[in-house]
Order: structure tokens, then C-alpha cells, then sequence
């Protein structure tokens, strides 16, 4: 499990604490960190005991249904995820971008290597301005 992705996980959660039916459990050993996600479904009891720390496991699907479809600051922006280039025509360097999209410019955004990381990033961004 990227740890990254975790750690953006659990700071949503921190921010707005929206519930979420998956769970990521990090197990943190001196080698390396390692996180397993976990479906309540699947569990027999409420935590595993062999965790440090617990986050819910946000998904596209979920923050999409979450989010405000449009800006809630600039009129006519609407929520959009697309990928993006830099100026250099290499496909590596080939990003996501997750924000409001007015025709003209972007209103509040989140930019990662996935489309998932960018929307956690948008989700921080919105809740930072107070605007969730």
C-alpha cells in the first residue's frame, strides 16, 4: 500500500471525519510500514489488534459523492478530474488534476500521480478555505 495515499487518507478523515464502509489498518514495523485495507464486512470484530494506526480507505466513487459538484466560490465552476502535461511533450510527465473548471482558469485544485490523490488533494485544498 503506498503510504502516501494513506497518510492523505487519514488527513481527510482528520479534516471533515467522513465515514467511510473500507478501513486502512498500518501496521508499522521497524523495516517497513505496511498498511492492509479491510472491509467492515469482512471483519469479525471492530479492530484488528494488530494495528498502529486506522484511517478510513476513501475511494473515487465515495469523494465524488461527497464533494460539491460545483465551485462553492466562483459561479459557473464545475467539478472536473482530468489529466494534465507540463510544457514538455513526455508522457511522463503526465499528472492529475482535480478542481473546479471555469472555462478559463481552475478554482481550488488537487494535483497528484493518480486521480484518487488528486481528489483527497481537492478535498484538503476545500476543507482548508472552510468551504466543506
Amino acid at each position: 500500500m503506498n503510504k502516501e495515499l494513506f497518510n492523505l487518507c487519514k488527513q481527510v478523515y482528520e479534516k471533515t471525519e467522513w465515514k467511510q464502509q473500507h478501513d486502512w489498518y498500518m501496521t508499522d514495523t521497524v523495516s517497513k510500514p505496511e498498511a492492509t485495507y479491510i472491509s467492515h464486512e469482512g471483519m469479525t470484530k471492530n479492530t484488528p489488534d494488530w494495528y498502529t494506526e486506522h484511517c478510513p480507505a476513501y475511494d473515487s466513487d465515495y469523494l465524488l459523492g461527497k464533494l460539491p459538484k460545483f465551485s462553492p466560490v466562483a459561479k459557473g465552476c464545475y467539478l472536473t478530474v482530468m489529466e494534465k502535461q507540463t510544457p514538455k511533450d513526455k508522457r511522463e510527465d503526465f499528472y492529475w488534476t482535480a478542481g473546479y473548471f471555469c472555462g478559463d482558469g481552475w478554482s481550488f485544485t488537487g494535483q497528484s500521480d493518480t486521480p484518487l490523490k488528486a481528489l483527497l488533494r481537492l478535498t484538503l485544498a476545500l476543507s482548508e478555505a472552510g468551504e466543506l
